[in-house]
């Protein structure tokens, strides 16, 4: 069997149930809860593996089995791999609320200028800011620097003339200009 099946399987609390198909490897793709297994091999030995769970695979082994006898103390449905070659599963559980939450005030403010070679404060904290837009304007001639309190010619994120940067947060945002003459920024705070 060179394609192999994955199938589910529906068990009954601790009855045993017994899935014809050969192959060399074998996998409890998706489990609830833990299962004895019973590999049935072609001279009639049994390797019995107990307690195990999701994720579990044996194989590829150098012969190959005939059946697999499953027993599970509770009732589930299983997803079980039988090939002759190695799969690889995985997937992510769980769960993940999200709520959209839309803004309700945009405040501008006029241009702030920032004076030659200087680090200046250009919005104070607010607490009711979820986001602020920052735009070096597409006169200036230098690249501006953007961050907190110690935003100087090393430090703060680079904003090049014409571009915007959207910072999220609360505190307050400082502009360094490293340039000859002073510069103005735009700004947008977006607020709950």
């Amino acid at each position: 069997m060179s394609q192999g099946i994955v199938r589910d399987y529906t068990l009954q609390a601790g009855i045993q149930f017994q899935l014809m198909g050969s192959g060399s490897f074998f996998m409890i793709v998706e489990s609830e809860f833990d299962v004895d297994v019973d590999i049935l091999n072609k001279n009639s030995n049994t390797v019995t593996l107990r307690g195990i769970g999701e994720g579990f695979s044996l194989g590829p082994m150098g012969q190959r089995f005939e059946g697999i006898k499953v027993r599970s103390v509770s009732a589930q449905t299983l997803k079980i791999a039988i090939t002759d070659d190695e799969v690889a599963y995985s997937r992510v559980t769980g769960r993940v609320d999200t709520q959209e939450v839309k803004a309700s005030v945009f405040n501008t403010t006029p241009d702030v200028s920032v004076g030659a070679g200087l680090a200046a404060q250009v919005l104070a904290e607010n607490l009711s800011r979820r986001e602020a837009l920052v735009s070096n304007l597409a006169v200036n001639a230098s690249t501006i620097r953007v961050g907190g309190a110690d935003t100087a010619a090393a430090e703060g994120i680079p904003v090049p003339p014409d571009r915007t940067i959207t910072i999220a947060g609360t505190g307050a945002l400082y502009v360094f200009n490293p340039d000859a003459g002073a510069q103005s920024v735009g700004l947008l705070e977006i607020e709950d």
